[in-house]
Parts: structure tokens; C-alpha cells; sequence
């Protein structure tokens, strides 16, 4: 059920002539102002819209540390054969055998809503067990075949899962991979550990739950979900894809992890609490954008 895009890309075995005009509008006869010469995109650093104000506020912000610099954006858990591990028949497996599966569906800011039962043969630190009970040992050698097949399989537990390790970290931020928007969830405390993030989802590994809501804050103010749309990757019906590496490149200055007023904001946030204008205004402030700086990059939300 994926939407893929078709495209064509016209080329002709010949170099350009020094003066060659690329057309910048759809239709024949393109009127003067509408072309550019190629020379000018082959010396281009980068290539912007004419007139998109939010792009000298981009470059302004690009100057700040960031995500990457200091931490490590992960994919969910992988199962690669979700039949036999999602839910499945509640005689297989319960109590310690079974946590709760998120989707990218699942999330949005602050909350994580529904989610579906899945297997865990596992430790608590997503290694594959050893030994299990008959009838969930039943269950996996009944789909022995498909899970040697799966991609990530080497050796070793044929019911072991992948990219367990950092799904199964204490103190972990989780967001979509395909959202309308960058919105972010921390997951910490004994109240989220059965809470598995599939690999629809990304996650970050922080080492101290205090540090994880403050990211989630950062994370869900505008002017960052702003700045994470405008080069996010468009997908359909007015969604966008919000990977490790355009994660990883936004801006994240020194202190802000182990920021008192973005965390006390993130506590208010999960409590029900409406913070949001005052999440928005503290990270502004702390990036020194002004009012038209702020308008320029809301448009893009």
C-alpha cells in the first residue's frame, strides 16, 4: 500500500552551450524572467525559491550546533515479518512475552495514543531469549521459514528482533517518520517501558528522563517543527518525512538539554497543561529570532 512518485528526467548526451537558458515554468514560449542561465545553478551553493523569506532565517540557524553533533537519531524496531509478531492470537504469549507496538500513526506532541500487542521474546534490553515457553516456541517454529528468510536475519534465535537496543532505553524522544508535522513524544519512566517504537517511527536516546522531555520540548516548538518542514521531503496529501538525518541537522545550541524552563515546560505540556505559546516564545528568544523572523518561518507550519 506505498505511494510512490514517478518521475522523468530528460537528458542529452552533449554539453550546454555557455549561454543555455533553463526554463523555470511549465508550458512553451516562456515569457522573459522565467529562465535562468544553467551557469548560475552549476555555481549555486544551493538552490532556494525566489522570495522565500524563511531562507536568511535557515542560514542564520545553520550557523548553531546541531541534533547530530551530540546525539544519534534512531529507527524503530524492525520485525521484518510483522504477521508473525503483531497480534497474534492472545493464546500465544502474555504478561512479560508481550509489549505495546507504536506506529508512526500512533504519535503526536506529547501523547502516545493506541498502539498494537507485540511479541517480545526478548530481555529487557531487546536481546533474543534463550529459551521460551513451548507454546510461543510453537508459534515461531511454525514460521521458521519466514523468519530465516527475513533481510536482517545472519544467525543465532530465529524469533530475535531488530534494532532492539535503543527501542528498549529508559529514556528515549520518539516522533513519526511521515507526519503533517514534527511532533515529538518523550517516553520515560516505568510507565512507557513496554512501549516499543516500530520502525515507522525515530527515536533519540537521552540518559536521564529530564533531558528527554526538554528535547521533546525543543523538538515541539514552532520554530523548530517550522524550520523541520521547510526541508523536510513532501509526501502526499500534505504529509512530510521527518528522518534521522533532517532530524539530525537541526539546530540544538549548548545548555539546551539541561534547560530548566524547557523542561518545567514539558512537564506542564504532559500534564494537560497548554504551554505551547510560551514554548514558542522561549525558543525564539533562545535562537534570537525576531518577530519578522518568526512570522517568515510560521508560514512554513
Amino acid at each position: 500500500e506505498a505511494t510512490t512518485y514517478p518521475l522523468a528526467i530528460v537528458v542529452g548526451k552533449r554539453a550546454p552551450p555557455h549561454d543555455h537558458q533553463v526554463q523555470t515554468s511549465l508550458g512553451g514560449g516562456s515569457p522573459r524572467g522565467e529562465t535562468i542561465a544553467q551557469r548560475y545553478l552549476e555555481q549555486a551553493v544551493r538552490w532556494s525559491l525566489a522570495g522565500d523569506a524563511s531562507q536568511g532565517v535557515a542560514d542564520r540557524l545553520a550557523e548553531y550546533p546541531k541534533v547530530e553533533g551530540c546525539l544519534t537519531c534512531h529507527l524503530g524496531v524492525k520485525t521484518g515479518a510483522n504477521r508473525v509478531f503483531l497480534q497474534v492470537a492472545s493464546d500465544v504469549a502474555r504478561g512479560r512475552f508481550l509489549r505495546r507496538a507504536v506506529r508512526g500513526r500512533d504519535v503526536s506532541a506529547w501523547l502516545v495514543t493506541g498502539g498494537i500487542p507485540m511479541l517480545w521474546p526478548c530481555d529487557e534490553d531487546g536481546r533474543p531469549l534463550e529459551r521460551l515457553p513451548d507454546t510461543l516456541k510453537r508459534h515461531f517454529d511454525r514460521h521458521a521459514r519466514v523468519l530465516r528468510a527475513r533481510a536482517d536475519f545472519r544467525r543465532g534465535a530465529i524469533w530475535q528482533l531488530f534494532r532492539t537496543g535503543p527501542a528498549s532505553a529508559p529514556h528515549r524522544v520518539i516522533w513519526a517518520d511521515l507526519a503533517r508535522r514534527l511532533e515529538a513524544v518523550p517516553l520515560t519512566g516505568r510507565g512507557h517501558r513496554d512501549v516499543v517504537p516500530l520502525n515507522s517511527c525515530y527515536l533519540i536516546v537521552l540518559p536521564s528522563a529530564d533531558q528527554a522531555v526538554a528535547l521533546a520540548a525543543w523538538f515541539n516548538s514552532t520554530p523548530i517543527r517550522s524550520l523541520a518542514r521547510r526541508t523536510a521531503d513532501v509526501a502526499r496529501g500534505g504529509y512530510a518525512r521527518f528522518n534521522a538525518a533532517l532530524v539530525g541537522s537541526l539546530p540544538l545550541p549548548a545548555g539546551v538539554l539541561d534547560d530548566p524552563t524547557l523542561r518545567d515546560l514539558g512537564r506542564q505540556a504532559l500534564a494537560g497543561v497548554a504551554v505551547q505559546e510560551a514554548l514558542d516564545q522561549y525558543v525564539a528568544q533562545s535562537l534570537m529570532l525576531g518577530e519578522s523572523d518568526r512570522r517568515a518561518l510560521e508560514r512554513l507550519d
